[in-house]
């Protein structure tokens, strides 16, 4: 991180979706977990963005995310702080950062997770095993590590917004404040075993919601397959998914005053940062999403 010294009050700002941005959100807490006033703001994309609690003399972190319109957007934010550090690694922000002419501070690279990158800005090397597991998870690099998947899964029964405070119940701070020791090394393992449970318990949960409620469809002239149902990522299909018959993966839902999409790949030549970008939403090359007020493919028949 940049010599120049943090004074005055600190905004962190993480993506609330996902694991990832969690993570990202915890490392920024445990930076900044002396400074005398840090507010943490989870947000979305598609969501007001607060920008009430920004002043001359606010240092905002921003990790795991960016505000769309990205001309728009991210200028008037750093015109509103003192100093304005953006962490991110999807395609479609970096370029857009490219592409407004922007030299934000901060730490941008394609392939490295937000909360690893966060993690590297803030503290440099000898990440924990905890941020190195969720990222690995968030980029698709599941082979590096047998307990990456079961790790995020048991990750998933915990409460893990990094702006709640529980005293003897936080999972970061065993985490990430005892890192190194016999008690992260503990809290690791534990994860990891519930997750192998929960594990066999969404494997089978995901082939019957694929039998029942997933189809296929067209969208932005692919052949897509499509579920209507919350919280899901690509694994959601590996019972029915076919690459010669599939070109990407859209489970779908509505949350609060919107649909809500991802879009998966796991074939090269389709950008689904690209799709996403057309309906005003942003990701990485295989795996990204937007918000509409419609959905933008026909509802048809069973998978």
């Amino acid at each position: 991180m940049s010599e120049r010294r943090i004074d005055g009050p600190v905004v962190c700002v993480y993506h609330s979706a996902d694991l990832d941005g969690h993570c990202s959100g915890a490392v920024m807490r445990h930076y900044f977990q002396d400074a005398p006033d840090v507010t943490m703001v989870g947000h979305d994309y598609g969501r007001p963005f607060p920008y009430d609690l920004l002043g001359p003399e606010c240092t905002l972190v921003m990790a795991d995310l960016c505000v769309e319109p990205f001309a728009e957007e991210m200028p008037k934010i750093a015109d509103k702080v003192g100093r304005f550090i953006w962490i991110d690694h999807h395609k479609s922000a970096i370029e857009g950062h490219e592409a407004a002419g922007l030299e934000l501070e901060g730490l941008r690279r394609i392939g490295s997770a937000a909360c690893e990158l966060t993690w590297e800005y803030l503290f440099g090397d000898d990440m924990p095993d905890a941020v190195r597991l969720l990222g690995r998870y968030d980029v698709w690099d599941h082979a590096a590590d047998e307990r990456v998947v079961p790790f995020q899964m048991g990750m998933w029964t915990l409460d893990t917004r990094p702006e709640l405070r529980r005293p003897g119940h936080d999972p970061w701070a065993r985490l990430l404040g005892a890192q190194g020791t016999h008690e992260a090394d503990d809290a690791v393992r534990a994860i990891v075993a519930d997750g192998e449970v929960v594990r066999r318990y969404v494997e089978l949960q995901n082939r019957r919601v694929c039998e029942t409620t997933a189809f296929e469809t067209e969208f932005d002239g692919l052949r897509a397959l499509a579920c209507n149902t919350n919280g899901a990522s690509s694994k959601l299909f590996e019972s029915v998914y076919d690459e010669r018959r599939h070109d990407i993966m859209v489970p779908f839902c509505w949350k609060i005053d919107a649909w809500s999409f991802s879009i998966f790949t796991t074939h090269d030549h389709i950008d689904c940062s690209e799709i996403a970008q057309r309906h005003g939403g942003g990701g990485h090359a295989k795996a990204a999403g937007f918000r509409s007020p419609n959905i933008p493919f026909i509802l048809t028949g069973g998978a």
